[in-house]
C-alpha cells in the first residue's frame, strides 16, 4: 500500500503522521478521521480561481500498487491519464455524467453525420474533433476543421479552420471568402445569437467562437448545431472556389433559415 503525498503550487503536504500541512509557514491542522484527508491550501489566487472554474480538487487517497499499475495501463490504452480514468470510473459507478462524457457524446453524434464531403481525421484528445475536406482548386488543397468543445452556459466551444498552402493566390481568395462569410453572419444570424461571438481571420486560418444558442436544450441539439455549421461553411467555401469567387449570399441565407440551431 502506498500514500501519495501531493505538491501543488506553493503548497506542500509533508507530514501525514502528525496530521499537519505546511504551506509557506502556514500550518493547518487536519480534522481527525479514520481515513486520511488532505486539505490543500494555495497562496496563488489565480490558480485557486482557475481550479474553482474547473470544479475539480486534489485529493489524497490510499490505493494498492497493483490497482494503480492496472489503472495506468488502461489509461494509456485509452489515451487519458490516471486521474481522468479514475474520475470516469467513479462517475459511472455513481451514475454521474461528467463534462468529458457530455463532450464525447456530442462528438460521437457529429461523427454519425459525416458524409462524403467531409472526412474524419483524428481525435487528439477527448474534447477535440478533427475533420478535413478537399477544395477543388489548384492541387486540391485540404481544409482542416478543428473543433474544441467546452460546453457551458454561453460557449459551446471553438472552431478553427486552416488551409495550409504557400500559394499566395489561394490564400488571397480564402481571405476574401472569410470576410464575405463573416459579413453574411452579421447580416443573417447575429440577432439569433445569445451574444456577439469572437472570431479572427489570419493568413490561411479562421478561428470562431461557437455560441451556446438558447435553442440548444440537449447534447444531441449541440451536436446537430456543430455539424450544421461546419457543413454549411464547407459547402459555401467549395462553391466559392468552384464558381471562381462568385458571391453565393442567397444560398447561404436560404440555408441558415432552415437550421434549428444557430451557433
Amino acid at each position: 500500500m502506498i500514500i501519495y503525498n501531493t505538491k501543488i503550487a506553493n503548497c506542500v503536504v509533508i507530514n501525514l503522521k502528525t496530521n499537519y500541512i505546511i504551506c509557506k509557514k502556514i500550518y493547518i491542522k487536519l480534522l481527525t478521521s479514520s481515513v486520511f484527508g488532505v486539505i490543500l491550501y494555495s497562496t496563488n489566487k489565480k490558480q485557486a480561481k482557475e481550479a474553482a472554474k474547473m470544479t475539480k480538487s486534489v485529493y489524497s487517497i490510499v490505493l494498492s500498487d497493483d490497482v494503480v499499475a492496472a489503472i495506468d495501463k488502461m489509461a494509456y490504452s485509452l489515451g487519458t491519464n490516471r486521474s481522468g480514468l479514475i474520475n470516469q470510473i467513479l462517475a459511472e459507478k455513481v451514475s454521474y455524467i461528467t463534462p468529458e462524457q457530455r463532450v464525447k457524446h456530442i462528438i460521437d453524434m457529429v461523427l454519425d453525420n459525416i458524409n462524403d464531403s467531409l472526412t474524419f481525421q483524428s481525435l487528439s484528445n477527448s474534447t477535440n474533433l478533427m475533420l478535413k475536406s478537399a477544395v477543388k482548386y489548384k492541387y486540391n488543397p485540404t481544409v482542416k476543421y478543428a473543433v474544441t468543445l467546452t460546453p457551458n452556459r454561453d460557449i459551446l466551444g471553438e472552431l478553427r479552420v486552416t488551409l495550409r498552402t504557400q500559394n499566395s493566390s489561394l490564400l488571397e481568395e480564402l481571405d476574401k471568402f472569410l470576410h464575405r462569410w463573416t459579413k453574411w453572419e452579421k447580416k443573417y444570424i447575429s440577432d439569433k445569437l445569445p451574444h456577439t461571438v469572437k472570431y479572427s481571420i489570419r493568413e490561411g486560418r479562421f478561428d470562431r467562437e461557437l455560441a451556446m444558442a438558447k435553442s440548444i436544450k440537449t447534447d444531441d441539439d449541440a451536436a446537430a448545431a456543430v455539424w450544421d455549421y461546419i457543413n454549411i461553411f464547407d459547402a459555401a467555401l467549395k462553391q466559392y472556389f468552384h464558381s471562381g469567387g462568385k458571391d453565393d449570399e442567397k444560398t447561404y441565407a436560404e440555408t441558415v433559415k432552415k437550421c434549428r440551431h444557430v451557433i
